[in-house]
């Protein structure tokens, strides 16, 4: 299945549009799923973005930030804050032994 984002409370229940996702690994292990704390204003800007739990990959949790601060609400009355997890899915890049080697 593809990666997946979600986020908690209210935010996951409001129109989103995201950025075209394409994660690259850069390492050969297999990440685990990587959650934000996010802030998301009145107009539907992501205006903060903590990392809360990594994926174990830090160049992958960086895209992964990146991304959710490319995220668009539809308006709503008040800044929300929400956890915003990403399951990595067989879309994602993993690198061959070469590029860990270096």
């Amino acid at each position: 299945s593809p990666t997946t984002i979600t986020f908690s409370g209210s935010l996951g229940e409001r129109a989103f549009t995201r950025p075209e996702m394409k994660f690259a690994a850069s390492l050969p292990d297999a990440p685990q799923a990587a959650s934000f704390r996010v802030a998301v204003d009145r107009a539907g800007v992501v205006r903060y973005c903590f990392l809360d739990s990594s994926s174990g990959d830090a160049a992958l949790d960086e895209e992964a930030r990146r991304t959710l601060a490319l995220c668009r609400f539809s308006p709503n009355d008040k800044t929300t804050w929400a956890v915003a997890t990403i399951v990595f899915g067989t879309d994602l890049a993993l690198p061959g032994p070469a590029e860990h080697a270096r």
